[in-house]
């Protein structure tokens, strides 16, 4: 969870949007939630209470879902899907993102034994 939350801290500085007159860098954009949401993430890597850890880790996952999906849709509704291609920044948080939501799905199961 800790790398995947640094992951989350790294892509939100990186550019999200790549077109042919520049790149449009998350910071500007959603990636200070994102910042936020993996500085959560790193939290949770570092709780030891378990529900607590969880809740973090989720919030984190959900944001690093929702925001990337939320920034692709907005971009092919307004300009379609010419022009522009996602950033590493974008695809580093949104696969951040997914591998955290499993890592919490599985933080949540009741430990064995």
């Amino acid at each position: 969870m800790l790398l995947l939350a640094i992951g989350v801290l790294i892509g939100s500085f990186l550019p999200w949007i790549e077109t042919g007159i520049g790149v449009y860098r998350g910071f500007a954009g959603p990636g200070l939630v994102l910042f936020y949401a993996g500085v959560l993430g790193v939290g949770a890597g570092l709780v030891p209470i378990r529900s607590l850890a969880v809740a973090q880790a989720a919030a984190m996952s959900a944001a690093a879902i929702m925001l990337p999906l939320w920034q692709i849709g907005k971009l092919v509704l307004r300009v379609g899907t010419t022009g522009w291609a996602p950033g590493i920044g974008l695809v580093l948080v949104f696969g951040c993102g997914l591998m955290a939501a499993r890592a919490t799905a599985a933080l949540a199961r009741p430990p064995a034994g």
